[in-house]
């Protein structure tokens, strides 16, 4: 006779307490972590938006000048009429619903201006605190100054596009890129920049100096054709170019170096570019 016998199921195992315990904070940050990008997806496709557009306008007397403190806000300043100055700031925030989207917006200071005994005092204020509820936000300030006025711009953190200025320029920004276009030296134009490159684009060196250093950022200067200066460039940690409109080309790497000479035919005009850890590159043409 052949005996059968049934075998019995393997016991449940369970997982011990503390594996469930170390588990489940990992399934809940997932869970939360799906809903969220879905949450986002979503705004990306049915969010509204609002928006603020305010233009502040102040009147410059003759002889004076633009100073502007920015905090955590970009800045384009640009020429405009004579005997005025103005500030626009647009910034539009887009959310789930237009009650969000309002409330994310209220967290924006808006600009102001204000007239001082030496010119007009404008302040450009980026976002007090992070929203959580927004989804895109696009802030803008532009400001319009006669061209041969003086500015002098300070900020913590932000970038500045100078257009079109004839009157000396001083810049000081802790952290963000500087450009200047088309600008024209007469005296002293001095930028720095602590963290961020400086672009310099077509400006014409009339008389005096254009002063540039950075911290840590590169530094490009491109200068039209028919340019007379000196230049003395140095860089603590990094390359430096030169092209001149006419002549060899000069290519310089490793640490602690620097270079002078003249561009054109010479003259009392210098550029000055200082980086203690940034390419150089200054071209002319």
């Amino acid at each position: 006779m052949t005996t059968i016998s049934a075998s019995q199921p393997p016991a449940r195992q369970h997982p011990p307490a503390w594996a469930v315990l170390f588990a489940m904070p990992l399934v809940l940050f997932s869970v939360l972590t799906m809903l969220a990008a879905s949450l986002a997806g979503m705004g990306l496709i049915i969010s509204v938006s609002a928006t603020r557009d305010q233009v502040h306008r102040a009147a410059l007397p003759p002889g004076g000048s633009v100073a502007v403190a920015a905090t955590d806000a970009g800045v384009k300043i640009e020429a405009g009429p004579a005997g005025q100055v103005s500030v626009e700031d647009w910034v539009q925030v887009r959310s789930l619903t237009r009650a969000l989207a309002r409330q994310a917006l209220s967290v924006y200071s808006e600009s102001t201006i204000t007239p001082t005994d030496g010119g007009v005092r404008i302040e450009v204020r980026g976002q007090r605190a992070p929203d959580p509820f927004e989804t895109k936000v696009d802030h803008q300030v532009t400001i319009r100054m006669p061209a041969a006025s003086g500015l002098k711009l300070s900020g913590g953190a932000g970038a500045a596009d100078i257009h079109d200025l004839t009157g000396p320029i001083d810049v000081e920004l802790g952290a963000g890129a500087v450009r200047l276009l088309n600008v024209t030296v007469t005296s002293v134009d001095r930028v720095f920049a602590s963290a961020g490159a400086v672009d310099v684009e077509n400006a014409a060196i009339e008389a005096g100096t254009l002063d540039i250093s950075t911290g840590s950022g590169a530094i490009r200067v491109k200068l039209p054709r028919g340019t007379n200066a000196t230049y003395d460039v140095s860089s603590a940690n990094g390359a430096i170019f030169v092209k001149p409109e006419t002549g060899s080309p000069i290519a310089l790497s490793g640490s602690d170096r620097s270079t002078r000479g003249i561009l054109g035919a010479g003259g009392t005009s210098v550029v000055r570019l200082r980086a203690s850890s940034g390419a150089i590159d200054l071209e002319v043409g």
